[in-house]
């Protein structure tokens, strides 16, 4: 976050995936980081509800996780984060 703050990017935080939903509906983002096990809305569910909104339908959506199997892959790319964009953090 630092690194985009830095940079003059606005940053709209949420502290869970109910939360992230709500900030979605009344914020336009240019880009969505989301974590993959959010809190409040489990799994890939985010993504899924993100897509759904107009506003998001083609937004890239970046999916930070500590897992990197191919199944979480097609997992999250069957959501719909962007493509090559989920993510592995140690």
């Amino acid at each position: 976050m630092f690194a985009l703050k830095s940079d003059d990017h606005k940053i709209v935080q949420a502290g869970d995936g109910v939360e992230a939903l709500n900030v979605a509906k009344t914020h336009q983002a240019d880009l969505v980081i989301a974590d993959a096990n959010m809190p409040n809305i489990g799994d890939l569910t985010l993504v899924e509800e993100l897509r759904a909104l107009p506003n998001y339908k083609f937004k890239p959506i970046l999916v930070l996780t500590t897992e990197l199997s191919q199944e979480v892959k097609a997992k999250g790319l069957e959501a719909g984060a962007s493509e090559n964009h989920l993510v592995r953090i140690n």
